[in-house]
């Protein structure tokens, strides 16, 4: 019974990624397009962590910095190193996310 409940899972299971994985090839057609958008890197960056891989996270989140030192910016640094176990660091980026805005969601939530 176990096996049978597997195998159908297995479509499902295999269909997950290939639509984030798009997502991901579509904003990186974008940014190619619009490279000086913080927006874009942020998004992917969230697609990445989504996905599993914190290093491409990271690297979209620092292309995004370099762009635009945001609160939005900012806060999704934070998670990422939440996520990563650093939360001393995290609460660095979450209070320098609330300097830039204080009503900033996400940094209040983080």
């Amino acid at each position: 019974m176990i096996r049978i409940c597997l195998l159908w899972a297995l479509p499902v299971v295999g269909l997950a990624h290939p639509a984030l994985e798009t997502r991901i090839y579509d904003l990186t057609q974008a940014i190619t397009q619009v490279p000086d958008s913080a927006e874009l890197y942020l998004r992917r960056g969230h697609l990445y962590a989504q996905h599993g891989d914190a290093d491409l996270a990271r690297k979209d989140y620092e292309a995004a910095r370099l762009i635009s030192e945001s609160a939005q910016v900012l806060a999704a640094r934070g998670d990422l190193h939440s996520a990563a176990g650093e939360h001393a660091r995290a609460r660095t980026l979450f209070a320098a996310a609330l300097d830039k805005a204080e009503d900033h969601t996400p940094a209040w939530l983080g």
